[in-house]
């Protein structure tokens, strides 16, 4: 994952990627055994900083 995808981070279950020159969090759930991929945020850093996608 990291060679493809240099900025992205795992925050078990979910993979991080950070975008736009770290300006927003693309969080996603990707299950690689089915080849599919399941967007659950897009956020600012502010938002991601503050944790608040941890809770809903």
């Amino acid at each position: 994952m990291r060679q493809v995808f240099a900025r992205a981070d795992w925050v078990k279950p979910y993979v991080v990627f950070n975008i736009a020159g770290n300006k927003y969090r693309l969080i996603a759930e990707i299950n690689f055994r089915t080849q599919t991929l399941f967007i659950r945020n897009i956020l600012t850093h502010q938002e991601y900083a503050a944790g608040k996608w941890k809770r809903s």
